[in-house]
């Protein structure tokens, strides 16, 4: 193997340089024996060897790069093969030939960690100075110096044996550590390595970060009886390697991913400054300052939220974030001001100014200033909500079902009209009153069907649901059936323009018996369409998005391909309509959170049909099997009645996730489903709503009749369960000890149970009266403490 990949030239007494592969190797009169800027086709030229396992271990990438075009990427996996003994993605130099050379003493480097980047609990080595021992006998140990990260903190950690190696075998190694400091994601990092390796006290460790010298080190920092280092860069993480079982060093990732770029290397005759990146190489651009467009606060609404999150910085990291107030009839209260995002409150009818100024990870700054008009509003017509009902499925030889949209409301008006169409589906199917509210669809073949169910509301005022029907050509047998993927997403959105694109994520989706296959992502309404940066992925970015409201969904397909339907996504972009007060998360009722099945019986129905949300409704509900001794199908995973089909003996577990208008989720505690042999007979019935008991935790009531005020005295906040028969109009007030009203909020009762949540933060600390009230056939008045 040629060691050297550099061509030299004379020429009329002039020695020429020619660069290959984006690797400089010098003369010697340069002081520099290596220039790695991984600009040319094969990044391992100028190297010695590599150490990776995989085509992905150690590519070039032009995404991002501290100078030039290109920088190393670097990618090591917890199930990438052994190399060299570990798992390992290194570049190795002065390796050959053999021995090292003894005129190697300053090493430069960039490192940058991306956004994702994630805190791991193990000792990660980036940078090795290793060694070869000049003994016979090959003798070998951990390097005598290595750069590190380790939890948060980059660390150096270095060794020395002044005793002759091969004669103690490591046996009198010292070590020290030293701590560099927090490692950063989303900026590059130029480090500076002059080490004078060396077994004795003249021995001299010094690094430089940014051009700071960060750590000066004299004393003993090699091994005696071995050959100068050799130098290795990417990435080694030891905790991964077969068989590692250290309880203090257990990695909780699977991947890492960084990125090097400007690697130099010199002799003892090069200086600090052959290694620093000149400022016309460093070329820090200004950040871009983007205080997003005009807002309008339409009163009684007297705030507006201020977006600057579409600033940036061209070439590295915005790392601060300042709103001041230039104009305005008055000083409203700026909640977050250091933040890219702040709501601003207390406003007057006129115009305002506010200023964002940005800094980036260098100290260049901008800014940037938005205008917000308070004025008088005009209604804003809401949309209708639609509800197709749920997934349906059809056994052949029937090739009909009926389908409902009696779910769909409109918030604030009445629905005019209902239009059933065909969305998607393998023929063409017959729909019977395709402008009624119910309707049936018929000459159905086997396959997936998508029936798209569109509400038109009194002001014009349009909404769309979609159903899925699942055609079967065989009956069922319990056994060997190829189950529907489960799609799952993440919940509704809410954005503040300017922000014109937003994240949908459904890696969460699964597949029962088999593996997912495919993912298409598709926009169903919305003001314009949004471009989709990958919507055949798992996750995609929507773009290009203006006020307004957007629905999505997510489409997957099983390996046995099997089609499943998320449930609607919806992304509305635009200030707030009016002031909400706090949300209160919805009340979660199960009729039973523990059921006894006796076979031949072979399913059972959950009930959550009295849940209800105390200042809004319930939009999403979701069934999940959590164990079991198979997988056991449910009729309707998204409604709030669900039949569980196919048991066997054993027991199953489950859990309810339900979710109101505001996006505020509560899950159920443990539902059990206990199957028994008809032998066993059907074990007691447990109810999960028992008089005389109360359980707060998990939003699941378990209560007494009457008020109940949990806990008290409060702390923070506060619940109130009415557990009574009477229904209607009711208010709860609380008053201090000299009578004043303190607080005062009105509900309607339309169940047995009333939950309401209270905050109490801004309640002094003492005593005061808690006044109930339902129509006007029950009163109650308790003592509430405030801690």
């Amino acid at each position: 193997m040629k060691k050297k990949n550099f061509t030299t030239l004379l020429r009329g007494g002039v020695l020429i340089l020619l660069v290959i592969g984006g690797i400089l190797k010098t003369s010697a009169q340069s002081n520099l024996v290596l220039q790695a800027d991984f600009e040319g086709q094969d990044l391992r030229y100028g190297w010695d060897f590599a150490q990776s396992c995989c085509s992905y271990s150690l590519t070039t990438t032009e995404a991002l790069k501290r100078t030039g075009k290109k920088a190393l990427r670097v990618e090591l996996r917890k199930t990438d093969s052994t190399i060299a003994s570990g798992k390992r993605a290194e570049l190795i130099e002065n390796t050959y030939p053999f021995p090292p050379d003894s005129n190697r003493e300053w090493w430069a480097f960039s490192t940058f960690f991306p956004e994702d980047f994630k805190r791991d609990s193990v000792y990660e080595a980036l940078a090795q100075w290793h060694f070869s021992a000049t003994g016979s006998t090959a003798v070998a140990g951990s390097p005598p110096l290595s750069f590190q990260i380790f939890k948060g903190d980059f660390i150096i950690d270095l060794k020395y044996d002044s005793v002759d190696i091969n004669i103690d075998k490591g046996a009198n190694v010292k070590r020290k550590v030293f701590n560099l400091g927090p490692w950063e994601k989303g900026v590059w990092n130029d480090w500076i390595f002059q080490y004078h390796f060396s077994p004795d006290n003249d021995g001299y460790l010094k690094i430089w970060k940014n051009g700071k010298l960060i750590l000066e080190y004299n004393g003993s920092n090699f091994y005696r009886g071995s050959h100068p280092p050799y130098f290795k860069l990417g990435l080694y993480k030891w905790a991964w390697n077969t068989g590692w079982n250290v309880p203090a060093e257990v990695s909780v990732l699977n991947t890492r991913v960084y990125y090097i770029d400007n690697v130099k290397i010199g002799n003892k005759e090069a200086i600090l400054n052959d290694f620093i990146i000149p400022a016309n190489e460093t070329g820090n651009l200004q950040p871009i300052a983007n205080a997003g467009t005009k807002q309008l606060a339409s009163f009684p609404v007297t705030y507006a939220t201020v977006n600057g999150s579409n600033s940036y910085d061209p070439d590295g990291k915005i790392v601060e974030y300042k709103w001041t107030q230039e104009s305005g009839p008055n000083t409203p209260i700026m909640w977050t001001p250091g933040s890219a995002i702040t709501r601003v409150t207390n406003l007057l009818p006129g115009k305002y100014i506010f200023r964002l100024t940005v800094k980036d990870s260098l100290g260049a700054t901008a800014f940037s200033t938005v205008e917000v008009e308070a004025r008088a509003s005009t209604p804003v017509n809401l949309s209708p909500n639609v509800n197709a009902g749920s997934t349906k499925q059809v056994i052949l030889p029937t090739n009909a079902t009926t389908l409902s949209g009696a779910g769909s409301y409109d918030p604030d008006g009445v629905v005019n009209a209902y239009k059933w169409s065909q969305e998607s589906g393998p023929t063409q199917a017959s729909i019977s009153n395709p402008d009624s509210q119910n309707t049936m669809v018929s000459n159905l073949s086997k396959g997936n069907y998508y029936f798209k169910l569109t509400v038109t509301d009194d002001k014009g005022g349009i909404g769309t649901g979609y159903v899925q029907v699942y055609v079967d050509g065989t009956v069922s047998s319990g056994t060997g059936v190829n189950l529907p993927p489960i799609a799952v997403v993440g919940a509704d959105q809410y954005i503040v323009s300017p922000q014109s694109t937003a994240d949908l994520d459904g890696s969460g989706s699964y597949d029962l018996d088999g593996t997912i296959s495919k993912y298409t992502w598709v926009q169903l309404s919305g003001p314009r369409s949004s471009p989709m940066t990958t919507p055949s992925g798992s996750k995609t970015q929507v773009t290009g998005l203006v006020e307004g409201t957007y629905t999505y969904r997510l489409y997957i397909t099983d390996d046995k391909g099997l089609a499943g339907i998320s449930p609607l996504i919806t992304i509305q972009v635009g200030p707030p309509i009016k002031e909400k007060l706090p949300n209160f998360a919805p009340v979660l009722l199960l009729a039973d959170s523990s059921l006894t099945v006796t076979l031949p019986t072979n399913s059972v129905t959950l009930d959550a049909t009295k849940s209800y949300d105390p200042d809004g409704r319930i939009v999403r509900y979701s069934w999940v099997q959590l164990s079991g001794p198979k997988a056991s199908p449910m009729t309707a995973p998204s409604a709030p009645l669900n039949t569980i089909n196919w048991l066997v003996e054993g027991t199953f577990t489950y859990r309810l996730y339900i979710t109101d208008d505001s996006t505020a989720t509560v899950i159920s505690p443990l539902i059990k489903v206990n199957v028994v042999s008809p032998a066993t007979g059907m074990a007691n019935h447990e109810t999960a709503v028992e008089s005389g008991n109360m359980d707060v935790s998990g939003n699941l009531i378990l209560a007494k009749k009457g008020l109940v005020v949990y806990p008290n005295p409060v702390a923070e906040e506060f619940d109130i369960i009415l557990n009574n028969k009477v229904m209607g109009k009711g208010e709860v007030m609380v008053y201090d000890l000299l009578g004043r009203l303190i607080f005062k909020d009105a509900f309607r009762k339309e169940n047995d149970i009333l939950r309401k949540k209270i905050k109490a933060a801004g309640l002094l600390p003492g005593q005061y009266l808690l006044d109930i009230r339902v129509g006007t056939g029950y009163r109650e008045t308790k003592k509430l403490i405030k801690k």
